[in-house]
């Protein structure tokens, strides 16, 4: 999807449906992808910086205990 979506067609969406996977699912799939991609591009266009390992071991325990939210 992200690096040659015009080969994308009704194959893949036939192969999806014929592996069981639902139309809800498939439609989630797409537009998780979408948001990773669309953060992706995002981060590298402003030159985002991952912090290092400390940062995120520090802020593991309130992310699991309270979630995404401040």
């Amino acid at each position: 999807m992200t690096l040659s979506p015009d080969a994308l067609g009704a194959a893949d969406a036939e192969a999806l449906r014929v592996a069981g996977v639902s139309k809800e699912a498939a439609a989630d799939a797409v537009n998780v992808a979408l948001a990773f991609n669309l953060i992706a591009r995002l981060a590298d266009s402003f030159d985002f910086e991952v912090p290092p390992p400390e940062s995120f071991a520090r802020a593991a325990p309130m992310m699991i205990k309270n979630g995404y939210r401040l």
